[in-house]
């Protein structure tokens, strides 16, 4: 299992899913093959003992049911929260721009203000030469 990341180190959708502890080992239709053995157990009185007769079978179904309601719940909450997150960002970069934007009017791009918040001064920006023009 991968070591928990920082608070502020971002992970990829394929590394939250390496963080699993569980692998699937299923296939992709195994809630109605599930439920079809729970109704032939039933209708043929199939009973294997403590644990796998079907009232078993179906208990644990319940329990799992739960657990997806659960787990559509935090989705949801999550989801919440990733879209609060992303409106905090842009109000913050909106902000930023903004503070440049005013700190460049202010003392111009070229001043060591505008340098301090991250913008690059207006005498070190490398024009590009013009070329002659060729008569052939």
């Amino acid at each position: 299992m991968a070591d928990k990341p920082s608070k502020n180190t971002q992970l990829t959708e394929q590394e939250e899913l390496s963080l699993s502890t569980v692998t699937k080992s299923y296939p992709i239709n195994w809630q109605q093959q599930t439920e079809r053995v729970i109704a032939g157990m039933k209708q043929y009185k199939i009973d294997f003992g403590t644990g796998r007769d079907p009232e078993s079978m179906t208990a644990r179904m319940n329990e799992l049911a739960a657990l997806n309601a659960e787990v559509l719940d935090l989705e949801a909450k999550l989801a919440q929260i990733k879209d609060t997150r992303a409106q905090k960002r842009l109000e913050v970069w909106h902000l930023t721009t903004s503070i440049k934007t005013a700190v460049a009017g202010l003392y111009g791009k070229d001043s060591i203000q505008y340098e301090a918040l991250g913008g690059k001064r207006a005498s070190e920006i490398k024009r590009p030469s013009k070329r002659k023009k060729t008569t052939s």
